[in-house]
C-alpha cells in the first residue's frame, strides 16, 4: 500500500513476532513479510541483540526529525498488524497515591520467634534456631504526608538450618524457618517444633508521616496488620516424644495480628536509593488443643530498599554531526548527576571517551554539561557512542 510522508510527524509501529514483520505509519500497515538475515554484511547486523536504527549503506539516505523512539518487548498487541499504543513522552515518577515498590534486604531483615505453647514458653532448638531472615516486597501507597501499606506486601522467611522433626512430625531433622523446643515435664518428654513456610503480607490504613524532610521522614508502625493467609501453607511440625509419643503438623495460616513495636519506622533518602526501615513487634495466636493456646512473638526490623533511578525517565542521546566535521552529543541530563561517555568501532569493544584535565585525571561529564563535542576521525568508516549515567560516589 502506498504511503505518502509529508511534513508532519508520522507514528511508525514495527512489530516483529517470531520470524514475520508488519510495518505500519499512523495505525496503516505499509509493509509486512518474513524477517531476512543480512549478518554476512558484517557489522552491525552480526551483533546478536542489538536495536540498530539507522543505514549504514551509502547507495541510499535519508534526512529525517526523529521525535522520540520506543521499545517494547512485550507488548499488548492483539493481534499482529494491529496499531501498538504509544506511550507519553515523558515518563514521570509516580504521582502521590501511585503504588510503589520496595525490595526486603535478606541480610538486614531479621525477625526472632518467641513465645509460648500451652502456657510454657518455646526455648530454641541450638543457638540460632529462632531467629530468621526474610525476603520479599513492600507494596505501598506515598502521599507528601502519609504512607499506605498494601496487602500485596509480603515478607517471606528463609529457612535458617535443619530442625526437628521433619514435616509431619516425623523422627530427624529438615529444614525450616524457625526450631524450637517446649520443655516437657516427668511424664511428657519434650516437644520439638520446626516452623516452615513462614510468610506475612502486611497491610494498613493511611499512616501520618512526621519531620517530612527531603531526606527522612518517620512513622508510627504500630498499626500494621500482619496476617498468614490460609493459602500459604504455614505449618507447625512436631514431635513429644515421652512413655506417648505425639507427632503432628499443625497450619498456622489463616491468623492475624497487630504490630506494636516501641519504635518509629523511618523512610529515608540516601543519593538515588529510598530505604524504608520497619520495626516490628508483632503477636499471632493459633490453636494446639483450645484456642489461642499458641502464642508467637515476631520481633526485629525489616530493611527494605527502591532504586529512585528506576522510576526517572530514560536517558536520551542524540547525535549530530557538524559540519567542522566533528559529533555533537546531546541528552537529557538530571541536576546533579554524573555521565560518562563510550565509543566504540565495532559495537563490541568499548572504551571511554576520556576527557582529562592537566594532570590526565579523568573527568566526569557533569549535568550542566549536557552537550559536548568529540573530534572524529576521517580514516574510521563507523564510530558508535553511549552514555552512561553514572552511579559510583563522587
Amino acid at each position: 500500500m502506498p504511503f505518502q510522508i509529508d511534513k508532519q510527524y508520522a507514528d511508525f509501529a514495527l512489530d516483529i513476532r517470531e520470524n514475520e514483520y508488519w510495518l505500519s505509519a499512523n495505525e496503516q500497515e505499509i509493509l509486512a513479510g518474513s524477517l531476512r538475515n543480512y549478518s554476512d554484511a558484517g557489522e552491525p547486523h552480526a551483533v546478536p541483540n542489538l536495536l540498530f536504527f539507522g543505514d549504514n549503506a551509502e547507495s541510499a539516505g535519508a534526512s529525517v526529525n526523529l521525535q522520540r523512539f520506543w521499545v517494547d518487548t512485550e507488548p499488548s498487541v492483539p493481534q499482529p498488524g494491529e496499531p501498538n499504543p504509544m506511550p507519553p513522552v515523558e515518563p514521570e515518577p509516580p504521582i502521590a497515591g501511585d503504588s510503589i515498590v520496595f525490595s526486603v534486604i535478606e541480610k538486614e531483615s531479621v525477625l526472632s520467634l518467641s513465645g509460648t505453647a500451652l502456657g510454657i514458653a518455646i526455648e530454641s532448638q541450638e543457638e540460632g534456631s529462632l531467629s530468621a531472615a526474610y525476603s520479599g516486597t513492600l507494596r505501598l501507597h506515598l502521599a507528601d504526608d502519609k504512607i499506605q501499606f498494601q496487602p500485596a506486601s509480603q515478607i517471606d522467611a528463609q529457612p535458617n538450618g535443619e530442625w526437628e522433626p521433619k514435616p509431619g512430625g516425623e523422627s530427624g531433622s529438615a529444614p525450616a524457618d524457625y526450631g524450637g523446643i517446649v520443655p516437657g515435664s516427668a511424664f511428657i518428654g519434650n516437644t520439638f517444633a520446626a516452623a516452615r513456610n513462614v510468610r506475612f503480607t502486611i497491610a494498613s490504613d493511611w499512616i501520618a508521616l512526621n519531620n517530612r524532610n527531603e531526606e527522612i521522614s518517620e512513622f508510627s508502625a504500630s498499626s500494621l496488620l500482619f496476617a498468614i493467609p490460609a493459602d500459604f501453607g504455614s505449618v507447625l511440625d512436631t514431635a513429644t516424644l515421652g512413655l506417648f509419643p505425639i507427632w503432628t503438623a499443625t497450619l498456622i495460616d489463616g491468623i492475624s495480628g497487630i504490630n506494636r513495636p516501641k519504635t518509629l519506622a523511618a523512610l529515608a533518602i540516601q543519593g538515588k536509593v529510598q530505604t524504608l526501615t520497619l520495626p516490628i513487634q508483632a503477636e499471632v495466636f493459633a490453636r494446639i488443643l483450645s484456642d489461642n493456646d499458641l502464642k508467637l512473638t515476631f520481633s526485629g526490623q525489616i530493611i527494605t530498599r527502591r532504586n529512585l533511578l528506576a522510576e526517572l525517565a530514560p536517558l536520551r542521546l542524540a547525535i549530530k554531526q557538524l559540519s567542522s566535521g566533528e559529533v555533537q552529543l546531546s541528552w537529557n541530563a538530571i541536576p546533579g548527576d554524573d555521565y560518562l561517555v563510550e565509543q566504540s568501532a565495532d559495537l563490541h569493544q568499548w572504551e571511554i571517551a576520556v576527557r582529562a584535565d592537566g594532570n590526565g585525571n579523568t573527568i566526569f561529564i557533569r549535568d550542566e554539561e549536557e552537550t559536548v563535542v568529540w573530534p572524529v576521525s576521517t580514516e574510521e568508516t563507523a564510530r558508535y557512542y553511549r552514555v552512561i549515567r553514572n552511579l559510583l560516589p563522587r
